[in-house]
């Protein structure tokens, strides 16, 4: 048998280390990867992250941001099977739901709103409507096919993209597809979504793109104690019920037959702009905001009646969220050709409207003739209509 020397021993060993540094290593496949994000979302029963999302309205000319802190798992006891705690950076407010109590939690206002269990309970899709849920990093479920992939680097970080398209007609025009384009971006080697980006096209026109981005991401072994999260602060809260802040909130909201006892409020041009006093002329306030559906949907009927309406009558737009350059510049791209209040203003203060669009209409006298929430037949008889 022959022996091997020292200088034998050595060779082997630098051939064995040069065969392997040659010897590269198999990249995961994107098959793998999706594979592992999907056990990993379907093996751990919690999950903490933060995101931020974009809005770009390209169909209005408008942009929103978002951001929270999320703390969401599943719970074998719930009424949904599910609880969660959702920290909002933009709005100084919390949500807290145990799997059976769902409470809002106002800061500013040292407020505890309490949702009807029952209703809850008799709704699958109570929480669906949630701007926290819009988009989340565990939603990957084996369900989901892919129309294709690709890998990318954002940050530094490795990523398979995911895109998923599904082409329909339009609600509103059968002549015209609309076109969903989302995408998942997959973390390679953590196997998490780390954004998903949603893309709607008409007819090929880009008129809406969404990202989330998701960071700080653990997932946790066990179901998580939502009872335990509400802060020694919150004793210090006022808790009412939902039903009766709406019925305190529509008794204080301005009402036909009330009398305004301001008759001037300042307009986003910085000037003072009287609401009545004027004989045979009347005021319509128009309360809305920037992103809001309904608000929109008024905005484009308006706008295809090219904002002719009726003689003798004064139309302003009223936001207490917008301040008056984005407001104005808002306004302007839209071609809206009346006045407008801004958040600035404080007119809300004094009306007290909490729907949106709202169309409070002023009589010559300061007397409040109608209210009426969202764009009706009512409101277009007060705008272009011929009666009084």
């Amino acid at each position: 048998m022959k022996k091997l020397t020292l200088f034998s021993i050595a060779a082997v060993a630098v051939l064995s280390i040069l065969f392997s540094a040659c010897k590269k290593e198999t990249p995961p496949s994107p098959e793998a990867v999706l594979s592992a994000a999907i056990k990993k979302i379907q093996d751990h029963p919690g999950i903490q992250y933060q995101y931020r999302s974009h809005w770009d309205n390209r169909f209005n000319e408008s942009t929103f941001a978002d951001s929270a802190q999320i703390i969401y798992s599943k719970l074998d006891s719930s009424q949904h099977g599910f609880g969660f705690y959702v920290n909002s950076f933009n709005y100084e407010s919390a949500d807290l739901y145990d799997g059976f109590n769902y409470k809002e939690i106002r800061h500013p206002d040292k407020l505890i709103v309490g949702h009807d269990r029952e209703e809850i309970a008799g709704d699958s899709a109570y929480f669906s409507s949630k701007m926290f849920f819009l988009r989340t990093p565990f939603e990957l479920t084996d369900e989901k096919t892919f129309d294709s992939v690709w890998d990318t680097v954002i940050d530094d970080t490795p990523l398979f993209v995911y895109q998923e398209i599904k082409e329909t007609p339009s609600v509103l025009d059968s002549t015209r597809t609309i076109r969903q384009d989302k995408r998942y971006f997959v973390d390679i080697e953590k196997q998490i979504v780390r954004r998903i980006k949603g893309i709607t096209l008409s007819n090929g026109d880009t008129t809406q793109i969404i990202e989330h981005v998701f960071y700080d991401i653990q997932f946790e072994p066990e179901e998580v104690d939502f009872t335990g999260l509400e802060q020694p602060a919150f004793d210090t809260y006022t808790e009412v019920s939902e039903a009766d802040l709406e019925s305190e909130q529509y008794l204080n909201q301005i009402a036909a037959g009330d009398q305004l006892t301001k008759a001037t409020y300042i307009d986003v041009q910085g000037q003072e702009v009287q609401l009545f006093g004027k004989p045979k002329t009347k005021s319509l306030l128009m309360f809305s905001f920037i992103g809001c559906g309904g608000c929109e949907y008024a905005m484009s009927e308006m706008k295809k009646e090219d904002y002719k309406i009726r003689e003798g009558l004064n139309l302003y737009y009223s936001s207490p969220e917008d301040k008056s350059s984005t407001l104005q510049s808002y306004l302007d791209k839209k071609g809206f050709p009346f006045g407008a209040f801004s958040e600035e203003s404080d007119m809300n203060e004094d009306f007290s409207v909490y729907a949106f669009p709202t169309f409070v209409l002023i009589d010559s006298k300061g007397a409040v003739s109608q209210v009426v929430a969202g764009y009706t037949d009512e409101v277009r008889a007060m705008v272009f209509g011929d009666k009084d």
